[in-house]
């Protein structure tokens, strides 16, 4: 037929005729069969366990990482500038700043207190369960003795230098389960204790190895009160 049609075209070239399994079916019939696959190799097979292998890596590489960020029960997570907007802020070398706000309750909850080592800055956090104290007042010394209060003697910290974090109007001792002195293997804050807690009042000591540099901020949803501690 092949050649036939040929002769009528004036083609003599011969006509190269498909084999049957090759031949397209005729209009409204299945195919015989499905054509042939290329076999996977066990290669594939091998990189496709290889990818979930490497996920479970990655997955456990985040939660190891959050993990060990976490120095008292506060949760610290590493988030990009849209999702912590500190980061993209300045340091102040020196000095104090205080953070006042209106219509806060009478006495704010603190229930997570920790601190978290980034590669560029220390973090030190205070959650609060009911929202922000009335006032914050972050002040920095160049040495790590801290005045404990009237007759009482000066608390020595690690490091040499330091800063307080005063909270005004603060509770850390109904919903806070945590240690009052935080001792880290970080560079810069190597250590965050309570020295005082009297008349609605708290302060927390932190001894710092080095210049201290730092920023501030609260964060809301949840209300956390963020300190950023530049690193050398």
């Amino acid at each position: 037929m092949s050649h036939a049609v040929g002769d009528a075209r004036g083609d003599n070239r011969p006509r190269l005729k498909l084999p049957p399994a090759l031949a397209q079916p005729a209009a409204g019939r299945a195919a015989p069969f499905p054509p042939p696959q290329p076999a996977r190799s066990s290669g594939y097979t091998l990189r496709v366990l290889g990818l979930f292998a490497a996920l479970a890596l990655i997955g456990g590489a985040v939660l190891v990482h959050v993990e060990t960020d976490r120095t008292s029960g506060s949760t610290s997570t590493r988030g990009s500038p849209a999702t912590d907007p500190l980061t993209t802020e300045p340091f102040t070398c020196g000095g104090s700043t205080g953070l006042g706000v209106s219509g806060a309750p009478t006495v704010a909850f603190v229930n997570s207190i920790g601190v978290a080592d980034r590669s560029a800055f220390d973090r030190v956090t205070f959650g609060f369960r009911n929202g922000r104290p009335r006032d914050v007042v972050i002040a920095t010394q160049d040495t790590a003795q801290f005045a404990s209060g009237p007759g009482a003697p000066d608390t020595a910290l690690k490091g040499n230098q330091g800063a307080t974090i005063t909270i005004y109007g603060g509770d850390a001792h109904t919903d806070y389960h945590g240690p009052t002195d935080i001792q880290t293997r970080s560079s810069t804050v190597v250590e965050l204790r309570e020295i005082g807690s009297t008349g609605g009042s708290l302060v927390w000591a932190v001894g710092l190895a080095g210049t201290p540099c730092y920023r501030v901020a609260f964060y809301d949803n949840p209300v956390v009160l963020v300190v950023d501690f530049k690193k050398a």
